[in-house]
C-alpha cells in the first residue's frame, strides 16, 4: 500500500509539473538561425511574436511609409505566435513575403508592406522559424 502511495505522488508530481510548465512555441529553441533572421530584418518593427517574448519595435517619428488614402484600408500587422498551424503552405509565404502574391486577411486581400530581399535559404530559414520548426 505504502508503494502505491508513492507512485501515485510520483504520477501526481510529474502531471503538475507539466501542466505548469509555460506552453511555447518551439519556434527560437528549434531555430535560433531563424529568429535571428527575423530581428535582423526588423521584422518586429510591425509584427510581434509573443509566445517567444518577441515585441514590436518602437515606432520612429514619420517613418509610417503610408501613401495618400493607404490608411484607411490598412490592416493590423498580426501576432505570429500561431502562423505554423494557421499556414502551412510554404509557397505562399515565400510569395507573400517577396511581395509576389496576397493573402487574405479580415476579409481583405492584401501584400506584405516590405519585400524579402535575403537570400533563397535565408527565406527558407525564417518560415521554417515561423513556422516552428
Amino acid at each position: 500500500m505504502k508503494k502505491s502511495t508513492v507512485v501515485v505522488s510520483l504520477f501526481a508530481l510529474v502531471l503538475a509539473c507539466a501542466l505548469l510548465l509555460p506552453v511555447r512555441s518551439g519556434m527560437a529553441a528549434g531555430n535560433p538561425a531563424g529568429k535571428k533572421l527575423f530581428l535582423d530584418n526588423k521584422c518586429n518593427k510591425c509584427h510581434t511574436i509573443k509566445s517567444e517574448g518577441i515585441e514590436k519595435l518602437p515606432a520612429s517619428g514619420g517613418d509610417s511609409g503610408e501613401e495618400a488614402g493607404e490608411a484607411a484600408e490598412k490592416v493590423t500587422p498580426p501576432d505570429l505566435s500561431k502562423l505554423g498551424p494557421e499556414c502551412t503552405d510554404v509557397a505562399v509565404l515565400e510569395k507573400f513575403l517577396k511581395k509576389e502574391g496576397t493573402i487574405t486577411r479580415e476579409g481583405k486581400d492584401v501584400k506584405h508592406k516590405k519585400a524579402f530581399t535575403g537570400s533563397p535559404e535565408d527565406l527558407k530559414t525564417l518560415i521554417q522559424f515561423l513556422q516552428g520548426k
